[in-house]
C-alpha cells in the first residue's frame, strides 16, 4: 500500500499485512485508521516530507515489524501496540497523542519526539 502523489491526506482503515508487505508514504500524509495489524517482516515507511500517521483505532505491530524512512511516522491518536521486537529507524517518530503500549520492545534508533499521549 503506497501513497505516492498529492500533498493532501489519504485515509485507509482496517488493513492487515500478513507475512510481509509494505505501507509507505512518499507524498503528503497517509493516515492509518481503524484496526491495523502488521505481521513479521512488515515495513511501515515514510520518505522525504511525507507523514505516515497512526490515527483513530488500534495498530498491532508484531515481532519483526520495521518502521523506517527519511520522513515522519506519527502517532496522533488511537493506540499503537508493540506486540514483539519492533525496530524504528525512521528519521522522525512523533508521539503527540494516543497511546503507545504492548508487551514487546520498541527500539528507536532515529529521532523521537514525545510531546503528548501515553
Amino acid at each position: 500500500l503506497a501513497k505516492t502523489a498529492g500533498t493532501g491526506t489519504s485515509t485507509v482503515g482496517n488493513i492487515a499485512l500478513t507475512d510481509s508487505g509494505t505501507v509507505s508514504a512518499a507524498s503528503g500524509t497517509l493516515s492509518l485508521q481503524g484496526a491495523t495489524s502488521v505481521a513479521a517482516t512488515g515495513i511501515l515507511s515514510a520518505t522525504g516530507t511525507a507523514i505516515l500517521a497512526f490515527e483513530y483505532g488500534t495498530a498491532n505491530l508484531a515481532t519483526g515489524s520495521v518502521i523506517s524512512g527519511t520522513g515522519t511516522v506519527s502517532i496522533n491518536s488511537g493506540t499503537v501496540s508493540i506486540d514483539g521486537a519492533v525496530d524504528d529507524s525512521a528519521a522522525s517518530t512523533v508521539l503527540s497523542g494516543g497511546t503507545l503500549t504492548g508487551d514487546g520492545t520498541l527500539t528507536v534508533t532515529g529521532g523521537l519526539t514525545w510531546s503528548g499521549g501515553t
